[in-house]
């Protein structure tokens, strides 16, 4: 019988990668956010993979209520002994201090750091070991004033995993980050739209970011979801509460 693992933001461009690497030795539970994504995601997973060990629940990470509804749903359909959850979900605001609103912040608070908070606090209780994986950013090791408020909610994210590391050993569950800097998902292309007004503009954004890395692209998802696949599996097991970047070596 195949262990279960949980990945928030499933269908996001790096929660799909990851998906795509754990399905064929796992058993999936993905969350979305909206019932359109659902749907989407479930398409996706129909055309390009012949696996179909998983299923899909509606969850939006700002919403207590949600994580309430599918930890119920889970227990309901006897799911649990969890041996892995991945959060791959983020908020992206581009903007200096007096460039954002208190809305944002606290959108941004309500979603990256609670929605982390949440997923760990629910879907922990259906663990008797096991791993947690985190998908950051590398602002938590190398912030910057713009964009301020990723800055700090990678920070955040980032000390509250160390945190849960600790506690969570006695329970033999390991917790880890990963933080990656700019990759090749759609949420690359939100960034740049957000800086730009026109295409023309936005593709000189696109080339000069990744051109800007120091391998001259950007992070390939796979390249992250074969990381997460070994941080959840058993032969990482003594490894715990790391932080591990992904950036080519741009950060010293």
């Amino acid at each position: 019988m195949k262990d279960t693992v949980i990945i928030n933001g499933a269908a996001g461009g790096i929660g799909k990668a990851i998906v795509e690497s754990l399905i064929a030795n796992y058993h999936l539970i993905l969350l979305v956010r909206t019932k359109a994504s659902a749907v989407e995601l479930e398409d996706y997973l129909t055309k390009k993979l012949f696996f179909r060990d998983y299923m899909i629940f509606v969850l939006d990470s700002g919403n207590k209520d949600d994580f309430e509804r599918v930890l119920n749903d889970l227990k309901q359909k006897n799911i649990s002994n969890i041996k892995g959850i991945v959060n791959t979900v983020g908020f992206v605001k581009i903007g200096s201090l007096l460039d954002v609103d208190e809305s944002d912040w606290l959108s941004a608070f309500n979603i990256c750091f609670m929605g982390v908070v949440r997923t760990i606090k629910y879907f922990s209780q259906l663990m008797t070991s096991g791993s947690i994986v985190l998908i950051n950013g590398i602002l938590s090791q190398h912030p910057k004033p713009n964009p301020i408020i990723a800055s700090s909610m990678t920070g955040a994210v980032s000390n509250f995993a160390k945190a849960m590391a600790i506690e969570m050993i006695d329970r033999n569950i390991r917790v880890n980050v990963v933080n990656p800097s700019l990759t090749d998902t759609p949420l690359i292309k939100k960034i740049a739209s957000q800086l730009t007004h026109d295409d023309d503009s936005y593709q000189g954004v696109i080339k000069s970011m990744e051109s800007s890395a120091p391998m001259g692209r950007f992070i390939k998802p796979k390249e992250i979801a074969d990381l997460v696949k070994f941080l959840i599996a058993s032969s990482s097991e003594y490894i715990n509460n790391i932080s591990l970047n992904i950036d080519g070596g741009v950060q010293k």
